[in-house]
């Protein structure tokens, strides 16, 4: 039997809380100085540079920011969450099933915590510095629409893995089968060694 699973759940949290932080600290806030002139340079998935500077929060700039810029960054993360989740897995003995699932749930938390962040930024620059004057763009279908990526492709890699035989999982699926074998098998022993 591996290790408890609990145990990794703190490292699983801080990898992905810390990839997120970074990503919304890069790619996003930089967007709220958009138009001032101090803008720092922002980089799409792509390595391409986005700079805008004269223009309003309209048009090309807001469909780069809603449409080109995150999206590819959060797939790439899910596909790198799903591979080293199998991986710890493997080290730790911990059922990939258990393990994928602690990490879509916490990417589910940031997916919906960064289409939160670019939604807060998306109201300041719309509202031209009264964002209580406009309303919050719905990000439900953004996220409704990660979600749905990260759902596929969970699902995937726990059917691909699932594939192979495991006695251990065979063991933790059905334990009592094991339990009454192994004393059957020993009451069979001690008669044949009696006789």
């Amino acid at each position: 039997m591996g290790k408890n699973p609990k145990s990794i759940q703190p490292k699983i949290e801080h990898n992905i809380d810390e990839q997120f932080s970074r990503l919304i600290d890069e790619k996003i806030t930089p967007w709220t100085f958009f138009n001032t002139g101090k803008m720092p340079q922002v980089t799409d998935y792509h390595g391409k540079n986005i700079r805008y500077s004269g223009v309003s929060f309209e048009g090309s700039p807001k469909l780069v920011f809603w449409d080109r810029l995150i999206d590819p960054f959060l797939r790439s993360i899910i596909v790198e969450k799903i591979d080293c989740g199998i991986g710890l897995s493997n080290s730790t003995n911990i059922p990939v099933r258990t393990v994928l699932d602690m990490i879509e749930s916490r990417l589910k938390i940031q997916i919906q915590k960064t289409y939160t962040c670019m939604s807060e930024i998306d109201r300041r620059r719309r509202g031209e510095g009264f964002p209580e004057r406009v309303q919050g763009r719905d990000v439900s279908g953004k996220v409704n629409s990660m979600y749905s990526f990260l759902e596929d492709h969970t699902r995937s890699a726990k059917q691909l893995h699932d594939r192979g035989f495991s006695l251990n999982k065979l063991y933790e699926d059905h334990p009592f089968w094991f339990w009454l074998i192994g004393i059957v098998a020993a009451i069979i022993i001690g008669i044949i060694t009696i006789r």
